[in-house]
């Protein structure tokens, strides 16, 4: 039964293991201390995370005797062999949010669910490129809005925001009252918002079209992301300097 207690048997040739597990819950998924018992002698494997390095030690009654790579977007699933008494294990780590989850195979099947390898390794996440980890932080990955570039209110927005700019810059260079100055700071305001409104839609097209196109490379995914984080706002001085000196 799910989320119960037990002693669970494994015959492994010669060997008799058991371990004591939460079979089926997240929390016996994400152990990092499996308790077990070979030919009647107790052993316990630990797993110890080391923070910051990335890695994973494997102790066995307390010894180090095995390291692996922590799980990534990009690498989730990882495993090292252990030799407990001349038996061989395989301890396996997949990628997880919040955790990692983690598993102990005798004989090819799983100590927590019986699960053959294979079956657990493929059921882990696939893998990640660098450019879908780095930039997924930036722009929404996998799930992309099709917004459409400048929907109609907001074009009527914009132009009626250039006209009434034209008209206060036309009747003041420099408009002073509070309701000149208060039309074009509104006016002003709206065209800044509808522009980068248009920069995150010009972004997550980018990104798109990026993701649709991993022959390209995370170097050539990357810059041409970054060419356009970068460039659209270039292009938008480069156009109000041309304004002010034409």
């Amino acid at each position: 039964m799910a989320g119960a207690r037990g002693r669970v048997p494994r015959d492994i040739g010669k060997l008799e293991t058991t371990i004591t597990a939460n079979d089926g819950t997240s929390v016996a998924r994400e152990r990092l201390a499996w308790p077990l018992e070979t030919s009647g002698h107790p052993h316990i494997v630990d797993l110890l995370p080391a923070v910051g390095l990335g890695s994973v030690s494997v102790a066995l009654d307390g010894q180090v005797i095995a390291r692996l790579v922590l799980p990534t977007p990009q690498h989730p699933w990882q495993e090292v062999s252990i030799t407990i008494e001349g038996q061989t294990f395989v301890v396996g780590l997949t990628w997880h949010v919040p955790v990692m989850r983690t598993d102990l195979f005798a004989r090819g099947r799983s100590l927590l669910d019986d699960r053959p390898i294979e079956e657990v390794r493929g059921a882990a996440p696939p893998p990640l490129s660098n450019y879908e980890v780095w930039i997924g932080g930036l722009s929404r990955p996998f799930a992309v809005p099709r917004r459409s570039f400048l929907p109609g209110w907001m074009a009527l927005v914009c132009i009626v925001s250039i006209v009434a700019l034209l008209l206060i810059f036309s009747w003041q260079p420099r408009p002073s009252g509070l309701l000149a100055g208060l039309a074009a700071g509104v006016a002003l305001l709206s065209l800044y918002l509808i522009w980068f409104r248009s920069w995150v839609v010009v972004l997550d097209r980018t990104h798109a079209y990026l993701l649709a196109r991993p022959h390209l490379g995370d170097a050539r995914r990357l810059a041409g992301f970054f060419g356009a984080l970068v460039g659209y706002p270039l292009v938008a001085i480069a156009l109000l300097v041309a304004l002010e000196y034409r």
